[in-house]
């Protein structure tokens, strides 16, 4: 929104609307990813949600100049990272409470949700620091440099995708266990 509005000097209204696209992917993306990381463990899905996600800011800090070009480079971009993020977002969280029994399910969540606020208001700070910290240069290369920073830090996710294991999720919660087949001896 800064940049739509600081440097391509969109009105609210409309860096609003170009800013949407992004987030409908995710939010279209997303339930596609948890079935999938209930049928392919939460490393299949991260991976390539991370990496989408990576390659959407790369693109960004690559391509975006001060001249606006919403269809060419901004668009394709905020869908990648919104694909990454509906991909990224469920494979993780399912990560984080798979295996918890589930008396601590609630609890597990509100953890791994928690966890995710905190990075976020760190993740912030630090853009904040990077796009307030343009003596003398211009705007476009701290949005640059801000675009850098969250493919990097998007990269140590994949590195945290890579090393996810095949989780298999415990019961849901209010599920009741399957009852165990009986063991017949063996007969002589």
């Amino acid at each position: 929104m800064l940049f739509l509005t600081g440097v391509w000097h969109l009105s609210v209204v409309l860096a609003g609307a170009a800013a949407t696209p992004g987030p409908i992917a995710a939010a279209l993306c997303a339930p596609v990813a948890g079935r999938l990381a209930d049928r392919f463990g939460q490393r299949a899905i991260a991976i390539p949600g991370t990496v989408l996600f990576t390659l959407g800011a790369l693109t960004l800090a690559v391509t975006t100049t001060a001249a606006r070009n919403y269809v060419g480079v901004f668009l394709p971009a905020a869908l990648l990272t919104g694909i990454g993020v509906g991909f990224t977002l469920p494979a993780f969280g399912s990560a984080g409470v798979a295996q918890l029994p589930p008396a601590r399910f609630a609890t597990g969540i509100g953890v791994t949700s928690g966890l995710r606020q905190i990075g976020a208001v760190i993740g912030i700070a630090g853009l904040i620091a990077v796009l307030s910290g343009h003596r003398g240069g211009a705007a476009i290369d701290s949005f640059h440099r801000a675009w850098l920073l969250i493919a990097g830090v998007a990269l140590l996710a994949l590195l945290a995708g890579i090393a996810l294991g095949r989780i298999r999720p415990g019961p849901r919660p209010g599920a009741t266990a399957a009852p165990a087949r009986p063991v017949h001896p063996a007969h002589d």
